[in-house]
């Protein structure tokens, strides 16, 4: 399936090579030919002003493009001006991505403009087919091509001038038109043409997202036709840690689909099972249905098998960029994508009776596909719904290793999808699903006050905490897993070594995973002019707070939800340690933050727990989370300290216990140290006298 500003899917069979190798040969190169007659040209100015906004030293004087949807043509013209030596790298390749199963790629010319002076810079034999499988290590395989060209001869003050005609359009399709036109660009751009043609009768909507003009409206031999004009466009700069969903950039939305009914009833018939399970995918039901009469424990075994055995890849070529494969061929060959898999356990689970829905998701959207024209450009992942007992459950096929029953399996936040059945007329709310959370138990030992300490650490994962652990378990080594752990740690506890092995317990009846970490410490205590001191802190906490950098930003800023950890910090110590009892609570619409401490004679207990609440900050609300983030981070540390004079050594029966936070006022805890001292000085000194 083709997200909509990327491909996602796919992988290589050796079947799949010889098919990939027989379409690229077959494929038709590229050609060269005129402008087309049914391109409307627009004059450039040779004297065409520049701006001081360069990129990697090239300013986009002039982009345009032309569809014409009858002819399934799809026209650009881009004009760049080469301002600096770093600009000749940048301008002196022409590539054009394309699909060799249904399209193929029409050059009309590339001009160097040098002097006033017109270079011829095309010529076929300078054509070179690539391979574009840039995803190939992430298992993405889709056969794309590229048509490149190097130009010969370019120079700083040059400008390039270029057009080409996509043509064909992937059939899976059919006959509905949908498309995207970008208004809004990382680098500047001086002017900017659409125009779109549209067969009469053939009715476009149009949705803007961010700032672009209404369109002109007319007709020509047939046609519909919608054209923009855009000048001087400046860069959009967009801010780091932005939600997947937000996008700054500037979009003129088109499709003909007046209804998510309509889309759904369109992706009904690629999805539809229209052979019914045979050879090993029927032997296999067959093995889950004898094996329990409790649907629900068949759902999960056809969910275990499809997740586990099923591997992710594929090949995504042509109508298979949206139609999934037949499900007894993706049983059979054991991999598929995301679509194979989903219409696989629906395949599974209706022939054991409950009933099973395939739901398209868009994971970068999210609900925002709420605010979207209906399309099939709008999704980019499949996934399922199990409706049993009258309660629905939402699966997600990809995610290999979950365990516990349908109510423990945790859900990524996609909040909406398109339900695929005879019924769906709309979108449907997707709620959260399963319970996720860190839950760390931390014991630090001292035995006295001037040696190493042990730290033992006891985690219990759920949710999609669980089912990252029990992947990661299940990909590494315990003695990779044990390394980062150590490292984790080490960062903060120095001289600090493992004591004994990593131990990892799998609960597979509700999903959780449970890990014993066992490590002796270097010394804690660490003497200064004031006495000495042992320092802790909530690292777990610590490491997954929202780090917002700039209080200005004008963006949202992208928190992790949901998250959620609970950590405890239990110090043992050799002797009775006052404390006076603490509790403090954060509390901001986005997240929450709670800790406590308290001790009983011979501990001290410190508890934190982090709640994300929502998945971003809004831009009107960066200072104030900004704000509390830093008292938050000001809690996280603790500090137990002894005073003494520079003479003393620590014993194990302390003069003076004391503990603080460390964002204690200095000037204070001065003070006090000196009081305490005077003290100590006046009673050791009656004791002598």
């Amino acid at each position: 399936m083709r997200p909509k500003h990327s491909v996602i899917l796919t992988c290589l069979s050796v079947g799949g090579l010889t098919f990939l190798s027989a379409v690229i040969t077959y494929a038709q190169k590229p050609t060269i030919a005129p402008v087309p007659q049914w391109v409307k040209p627009f004059s450039i100015s040779s004297n065409l002003s520049t701006n001081k906004d360069l990129d990697e030293g090239v300013v986009r004087l002039f982009h345009e493009k032309q569809w014409n949807i009858g002819l399934s043509s799809f026209y650009t013209h881009t004009l760049l001006d080469i301002k600096t030596e770093a600009g000749v790298q940048k301008a002196s390749q022409v590539s054009i991505a394309f699909d060799p199963t249904y399209q193929r790629v029409v050059f009309h010319y590339i001009h160097i403009i040098r002097d006033g002076k017109v270079i011829n810079g095309l010529a076929l034999n300078k054509v070179k087919v690539l391979h574009q499988e840039e995803d190939i290590d992430m298992s993405i395989y889709n056969g794309a091509l590229k048509a490149l060209i190097i130009l010969e001869d370019t120079r700083k003050g040059d400008r390039i001038e270029y057009a080409y005609t996509l043509i064909g359009r992937n059939p899976v399709f059919g006959s509905k038109f949908f498309g995207e036109l970008e208004t809004g660009f990382s680098v500047p751009v001086k002017h900017l043409r659409y125009r779109v043609l549209m067969p009469a009768g053939r009715v476009l909507h149009l949705l803007k997202k961010g700032p672009a003009p209404d369109p002109t409206v007319g007709t020509e031999n047939g046609n519909t036709v919608y054209e923009w004009s855009m000048e001087d466009l400046a860069a959009v700069q967009g801010e780091n840690h932005m939600p997947s969903w937000y996008d700054p950039y500037g979009w003129i939305c088109l499709s003909e689909y007046e209804s998510w009914k309509q889309v759904n009833d369109w992706a009904c018939t690629l999805f539809a099972a229209n052979q019914a399970p045979e050879g090993g995918l029927a032997d296999k039901i067959a093995q889950i249905r004898a094996s329990s009469s409790d649907p629900e424990q068949r759902v999960l075994a056809a969910l275990r098998f499809v997740q586990d055995d099923i591997r992710y890849m594929g090949i995504e070529m042509g109508p298979n960029s949206h139609q999934p494969h037949n499900p007894s061929k993706v049983f059979a060959q054991r991999f598929g994508d995301c679509k194979d898999k989903s219409l696989l356990l629906c395949t599974m689970i209706r022939a054991l009776g409950v009933q099973a829905y395939p739901v398209l998701i868009n994971t970068d959207d999210k609900d925002r596909l709420e605010q979207e024209l209906p399309s099939p450009n709008d999704f980019d992942h499949a996934t399922v719904k199990v409706v049993l007992e009258d309660k629905s459950y939402w699966l997600d096929p990809t995610i290999s290793f979950q365990r516990g029953r349908l109510k423990d399996l945790s859900f990524p936040d996609y909040r909406c999808g398109l339900v695929l059945s005879d019924t769906t007329q709309s979108l449907s709310y997707i709620p959260l699903q399963g319970e996720s959370i860190m839950d760390i138990s931390e014991v630090v030992t001292m035995d006295n006050l001037s040696g190493p300490g042990r730290l033992e650490v006891t985690t219990t994962f759920r949710g999609s905490y669980a089912d990252d652990l029990r992947a990661d378990v299940n990909t590494s080594s315990l003695s990779d897993i044990q390394k980062n752990y150590l490292k984790f740690y080490s960062d903060f506890y120095k001289e600090m070594k493992v004591a004994d092995s990593l131990k990892v317990e799998d609960g597979a009846q509700d999903g959780s995973m449970v890990t014993h970490e066992s490590y002796t410490l270097g010394k804690l205590w660490v003497r200064n002019e004031m006495g000495i001191k042992a320092s802790f802190n909530a690292l777990s906490v610590s490491s997954i707070l929202p780090d917002i950098k700039d209080k200005a930003r004008e963006t949202p800023f992208e928190i992790n939800y949901p998250e959620h950890y609970k950590e405890r910090l239990e110090i043992r110590l050799p002797e009775p340690w006052k404390l006076r009892s603490e509790d403090k609570e954060f509390h901001t619409s986005q997240f929450t933050f709670h800790t406590s401490a308290s001790s009983t004679p011979n501990t001290v207990d410190l508890t934190y727990e982090y709640k994300a609440l929502q998945d971003h900050v809004p831009a009107d609300k960066i200072g104030e989370a900004a704000t509390t983030l830093d008292k938050i981070q000001d809690e996280l540390g603790y500090e137990l300290t002894q005073n003494m004079t520079l003479s003393d050594e620590p014993s194990d029966t302390p003069d003076t216990p004391s503990t603080s936070h460390p964002n204690v006022d200095r000037l204070e805890a001065i003070i006090l140290i000196g009081l305490v001292g005077l003290l100590i000085f006046m009673y050791r000194k009656k004791r002598t006298a």
